[in-house]
């Protein structure tokens, strides 16, 4: 085996076609980002390190080790190939091996001679053995288990409307308090600990969910505080209204084409620091890959087939070895379960689903598949869900249980008005005294309160409720507080009198004004917080004597700035690689002609020169060496030494840098006068590249 020197690698690339060297283009991009000025260029950079090592992560397993063989060996390869992987491969197998390494232009035969581009200096085998030292010759096939694709189904559909739940309480969670940013960007483990508990949820899963909301656009910075914060924008607004199809179609995209690993919240870094929930150092560039991978291996499993994550991992890392042990890898550089962690957040998603009869098996739910082909996955999983409800149970102990998912009006008037205590396929909420008092301020009226129950619940409305709803109504702004700092009045002067002698209240400093009126110096909503923790139904008035409605406000942020400095940019399309590759094949043909003229110069000047050492052309406008002399200075950016003659009819010799050439007229510049020229070509006499 020979490794090709750059020359010897030109070469090559030269005598490729074009619809070839187009084909080498698209698989390996990074050779037209900037596009090559010739072949020559072209070679050195795909003969580069990085350039290789980005091309074998390509590679399956079997087409790695041959060209390890080849880069280390001089004996027959198949012998050497048969004691690596401890079987002899087959001719096909072979065959697509050398194929794919010609295609990437990483080997090559020329006669009886096989050549090898560049050097390849990292050692991937040695890990790759030591991680998965029984991969067998052949691509493995899964195995797999029959179930009932139904079950498969409903399991994923529960998951999906249970991600639903979840994401809506959190961000409503997010609205109601926001989450404070760290000054160096994510969330802190003791913010990120009070939002769980406040959308009553497990503190990894709102993790997970504030990583998910970010990717969708559901939760962005506000920067217009003291201290920058998280808050849900104004796509939650109009997301919470779409079916539950379409909001976790939106969630399930996200995740897609996210980024960022959630999996690596909460571990360290390489510097032993702690990874916090949108962070830069979640971000991960293999992360959408690797999950197109993975889940495309459960869509080459029929319908009715699930199988186990250890079988998936294996036929990855023989498809892609050096991307899978790269992607294994966490920050803190120990081996982890990164394709185990992936899995879990697609079941979490409801995309993959779980049967309880095959544990730690999973499979593609129809939604999940519809998702992967770009079908209407919102409208298959739609039917999979119970159709919403507009109707709840009322008992007589207060407590409220929704028969199934509720519609999104109902679902959000049942939050204003009760408190949830149990969710599931039955989500049990109760109706108390602050409930009421939270309806009351958001503006709801007694006479609201009662037609409410009574039109939505199927069991009428209790007379215990009845009577909470009236007593809440009475007691709601019987006493009514504005700004003195604060004062407080009622119509009735006992609730006054024990008002002023209620030692609870004595901190206040009270004073009374009139026999129904007092003053504090405290501000108004700290006076109305105080009574109300002390049992009193106070409300807030303004200077009109209205009461003040305290409807929830829906804080957003304007815009959601992105947790890196610079988004990466969208993974390029196959149309746009090819017309890529087109625009560097031209330019890298026009570069070997820029190459070609000068040789053609350069053996002129070898001939012809004068004492000066410049190109005595003896020139006429049509003075092939001297114009193409001039072209390629153009194209190269390169300093010509120029002689002519000018008007006076002297001979004249500049240094110039020549710009554009037109209508007889070379156009050039002067860069230690600052000063710009137009020469006519008749009256250039020769012309010489500057040293």
């Amino acid at each position: 085996m020979t490794i090709a020197d750059t020359s010897e690698f030109a070469q090559f690339l030269r005598e490729l076609d074009e619809p070839a060297l187009s084909a080498l283009l698209t698989a390996r991009p990074d050779l037209m980002n900037p596009p090559p000025p010739d072949f020559d260029a072209l070679a050195a950079r795909a003969a580069s390190r990085n350039s290789l090592d980005l091309a074998t992560l390509q590679l399956d397993y079997v087409t790695l080790v041959l060209l390890s063989v080849l880069h280390t060996t001089d004996d027959e390869p198949r012998q050497q190939l048969t004691r690596i992987l401890q079987a002899e491969p087959d001719a096909a197998t072979l065959r697509s091996a050398y194929t794919t390494l010609q295609r990437l232009a990483l080997a090559w035969s020329k006669g009886d001679t096989l050549f090898v581009a560049g050097r390849l200096e990292n050692e991937f085998l040695q890990p790759l053995a030591a991680r998965r030292p029984s991969l067998p010759p052949r691509l493995p096939a899964l195995p797999i288990t029959v179930i009932d694709a139904a079950a498969l189904d409903h399991a994923g559909a529960g998951s999906a409307a249970e991600l639903i739940r979840l994401a809506e309480q959190l961000l409503t969670a997010c609205a109601q308090q926001p989450v404070q940013q760290l000054r160096a960007g994510g969330v802190s483990a003791r913010e990120l600990s009070r939002i769980a508990k406040s959308a009553s949820i497990d503190a990894e899963i709102a993790a997970v969910l504030l990583e998910l909301c970010y990717a969708a656009g559901l939760l962005g910075i506000d920067a217009a505080g003291e201290v920058e914060s998280w808050l849900p924008t104004a796509v939650f607004d109009h997301w919470r209204t779409d079916s539950p199809g379409q909001r976790w179609t939106t969630l399930a995209r996200a995740w897609l084409s996210m980024r960022r690993q959630p999996s690596f919240v909460e571990r360290s870094d390489e510097r032993a620091r702690r990874i916090a929930p949108l962070s830069a150092e979640l971000t991960r560039a293999e992360a959408p890959w690797l999950r197109e991978q993975l889940l495309a291996c459960f869509a080459d499993l029929p319908t009715v087939a699930v199988t186990t994550p250890a079988a998936v991992l294996e036929l990855l890392t023989w498809r892609a070895p050096v991307r899978i042990a790269a992607a294994e890898l966490a920050p803190d550089g120990l081996q982890t379960p990164i394709v185990q962690a992936v899995l879990i957040e697609a079941a979490t998603l409801g995309i993959l689903g779980m049967n309880s009869r095959t544990p730690n098996h999973y499979g593609l739910t129809s939604f999940g598949r519809a998702l992967l082909s770009g079908e209407d996955s919102a409208d298959v999983l739609s039917k999979l869900l119970p159709e919403p409800v507009d109707h709840v149970l009322v008992q007589a102990d207060l407590t409220v249980i929704a028969p199934g998912p509720l519609t999104n009006e109902l679902a959000h008037d049942i939050a204003l008005l009760a408190t949830m205590e149990s969710a599931g396929a039955a989500t049990v909420y109760r109706v108390t005294a602050d409930s009421l008092r939270r309806a009351l301020d958001s503006g709801w009226s007694r006479d609201d309160l009662h037609r409410f129950f009574a039109t939505h619940s199927a069991t009428g409305t209790p007379q215990a409720l009845s009577y909470l709803i009236d007593d809440a109504a009475r007691r709601h702004g019987g006493l009514r507080i504005g700004g003195a700092s604060a004062y407080l009045h009622s119509a009735d002067e006992s609730l006054i009198a024990a008002l002023l002698a209620d030692p609870r209240c004595a901190q206040l400093r009270l004073r009374r004004l009139a026999p129904a009126v007092l003053i504090a110096h405290i501000a108004a909503a700290t006076l109305v917080s105080t009574l109300r923790s002390a049992g009193y139904a106070a409300a807030e008035e303004d200077a009109s004597g209205a009461l003040v409605l305290s409807a929830p406000t829906r804080r957003r942020a304007i815009g959601a700035l992105p947790i890196e400095q610079k988004r990466p940019a969208p993974p390029c399309t196959s149309e746009q690689l090819q017309r890529d590759a087109q625009e560097a094949i031209t330019r890298v043909h026009s570069g070997e002609e820029r190459r070609r003229i000068l040789q053609r110069v350069s053996r002129i000047g070898n001939t012809d020169r004068d004492s000066s050492g410049a190109i005595d052309t003896d020139l006429g406008a049509g003075s092939e060496a001297t114009l193409g002399l001039i072209y390629a200075c153009i194209a190269d950016k390169q300093r010509l030494w120029v002689r002519f003659i000018d008007a006076q009819g002297a001979l004249q010799c500049r240094l110039v840098r020549p710009l554009a050439v037109g209508a007889g007229y070379l156009r050039a510049e002067d860069e230690r006068n600052e000063t710009s020229h137009t020469l006519a070509l008749h009256r250039i006499a020769s012309a010489s590249v500057a040293e």
